[in-house]
């Protein structure tokens, strides 16, 4: 799942890569989304969601990786968000993240505890659920 998303940069090659499994590509802006539709349409598993990444209502534990890039500091109450996150993750589920406003430092007490961090990749800091 690709957390704000927008008009999907990351979100076809990330469907490119999952090839075998399912994208959610989750915005709350409906004009890129719009964009991302035209973009997508021949790509099969990409499911856009205009929600906020706050409420995105999937099944617990249903998810490999969550994506959040340079969006966390938009979301009104992040260390809620981060904890529902936490919860749609499967077991060793990754989340990927990066957010000059919120230091990557804080992902783990914002969790509750729940994610720890492994490695950073080029700026992006990989979190493994607890």
């Amino acid at each position: 799942m690709e957390i704000g998303c927008a008009i999907g940069y990351h979100t076809l090659p990330l469907a490119r890569i999952a090839s075998d499994g399912r994208v959610y590509a989750v915005d709350i802006w409906e004009e890129g989304l719009t964009f991302l539709r035209r973009r997508a349409k021949s790509i099969e598993n990409i499911e856009i969601i205009c929600q906020s990444g706050a409420a995105v209502d999937l099944p617990p534990s249903s998810l490999d990786k969550v994506v959040c890039l340079d969006t966390l500091h938009d979301v009104p109450e992040p260390g809620s968000a981060i904890r529902r996150w936490v919860g749609l993750l499967r077991e060793e589920g990754m989340l990927l993240y990066r957010d000059p406003a919120i230091p990557a430092e804080r992902i783990p007490s914002l969790s509750g505890g729940k994610l720890r961090e492994t490695d950073r990749i080029k700026g992006v800091s990989v979190f493994v659920r607890e």
